[in-house]
């Protein structure tokens, strides 16, 4: 693994959610093998919108296995704010910020890491996605 940048994780990976404990799953489960395979390369950051399904007893279930750091929006404070919410709880020397419905593909990830390494302070950087539907 690579040296992490001042003791902070290289990417922190911004999740804001409401209402979708149907998708978290899913994703929970993508990013378990990239927490596995990156440790604390990674950190990921949630922020719920003050959900009213049962989002939070999905991100309880995987908060210690993926360490996930949580932030619980006493009202629901819109989709914009939400997704600034939850960057400012990251420590990561970049941020990707990805949807409660969205997938990491690994074998990308995995050159995505290995780029963010040796990337300058001041790039951007922007990731293609693709819709397996």
């Amino acid at each position: 693994m690579a040296v992490q940048h001042h003791n902070h994780p290289i990417l922190s990976i911004c999740i804001p959610t409401f209402n979708r404990a149907s998708c978290l799953e899913n994703l929970f489960k993508n990013l378990e093998a990239i927490k596995q395979t990156f440790g604390n390369e990674i950190e990921i950051c949630m922020s719920d919108n003050h959900s009213t399904d049962n989002t939070l007893q999905v991100i309880e279930t995987w908060r210690d296995r993926l360490a996930l750091k949580v932030v619980t929006q006493q009202k629901n404070i819109g989709a914009s704010l939400n997704c600034i919410e939850v960057t400012r709880s990251a420590v990561g020397k970049w941020i990707l910020i990805i949807n409660d419905d969205d997938e990491l593909i690994f074998v990308n990830f995995k050159k995505l890491m290995k780029f963010l390494q040796t990337a300058e302070e001041g790039d951007w950087i922007l990731a293609d996605v693709t819709d397996k539907a």
